[in-house]
């Protein structure tokens, strides 16, 4: 089971999970903290033969989402997979992406509406 020491917020937000180059995952966020989200994944057949088998536990993920005005792209680690939800923790423990999803979810101004990447090469 998973524990956040940051408090979730229960919201809907589309996302998307780059598995590897070219395999991407649809989902919508149950809930998000700074310091990770549980997504829904947007069909079933995400779960079967598609690229939502891709998903294991312990894999080094992206997960892109929008953050009000902007584009967020997040390294994260896939937590576990149950049902049709999948639970991620952001990988890198920076102040600027603690900020900047602190700032969405409790609805900072926002200064930009240009793509921003945090930690990694996303």
């Amino acid at each position: 089971m998973e524990h956040r020491c940051a408090p979730r917020v229960a919201m809907q937000v589309n996302v998307v999970v780059h598995l590897t180059g070219t395999t991407l995952v649809n989902g919508v966020t149950r809930n998000i903290s700074s310091d990770g989200i549980c997504f829904k994944l947007k069909e079933a057949r995400d779960l079967r033969k598609d690229s939502g088998d891709k998903i294991k536990r312990n894999q080094l993920v992206r997960v892109a989402l929008n953050a009000g005005q902007r584009l967020v792209i997040i390294p994260a680690l896939v937590l576990r997979k149950q049902d049709n939800a999948v639970a991620l923790v952001f990988s890198e423990d920076t102040s600027s992406k603690k900020q900047l999803l602190k700032d969405f979810l409790y609805g900072a101004p926002e200064s930009s509406s240009g793509p921003l990447r945090v930690g990694g090469n996303a």
